[in-house]
């Protein structure tokens, strides 16, 4: 049988062009089947639910970031739903013939890619998390896109990938397993 990796992002639009764009860099990814794309205009907010192999999920996951910090500038953003970045969360989930240390592992390689290939920094979150304060999404998120320059200068803050800046227009993500 094949490893099959679930990765269900979150982008901070609900903009029908932004997630059509976003979701064919992940149908035009080798290995890797689009599922799903659901969008919420009130909270300007859309899942994109995708599955592969887990070279093929990696590369799609910092393609999807990669589109989604060119399209959305969180300056501008609104919307009801918390957020702190174009790409706000990047889940992965062991399906088929994958463990959960293989899904820490690949979040840890694809926290890395989307810092050094689209300068958005990233948090480590949930069973990947590198400190016990950083395991709840909320608690990572609280002070939102807003706050979140001011908030990375702590240094129990400092995102695990980028330093204590964020990225001016797609602020941070939060990476996990």
């Amino acid at each position: 049988m094949a490893k099959i990796i679930e990765c269900v992002p979150n982008i901070s639009s609900a903009d029908e062009a932004v997630v059509s764009a976003v979701a064919d860099e992940v149908r035009g990814t080798p290995g890797v089947t689009l599922l799903d794309t659901s969008s919420d205009a009130n909270h300007n907010r859309s899942v994109i639910t995708f599955v592969g192999d887990p070279a093929g999920v990696e590369e799609a996951a910092v393609r999807l970031a990669k589109a989604a910090a060119a399209r959305i500038d969180m300056n501008r953003q609104k919307g009801e739903h918390p957020r702190m970045g174009a790409v706000d969360v990047m889940p992965f989930i062991p399906i088929r013939d994958t463990t959960m240390s293989e899904c820490i592992a690949l979040s840890k390689r694809v926290g890395e890619r989307i810092y050094a290939e689209a300068g958005i920094p990233v948090f480590l979150y949930e069973a990947s998390a590198t400190a016990q304060h950083r395991v709840n999404l909320a608690s990572i998120r609280k002070g939102q896109f807003e706050g979140m320059a001011e908030k990375v200068q702590q240094p129990e803050w400092e995102p695990d990938f980028g330093g204590r800046k964020i990225h001016p227009t797609a602020g941070v993500v939060a990476v996990g397993a």
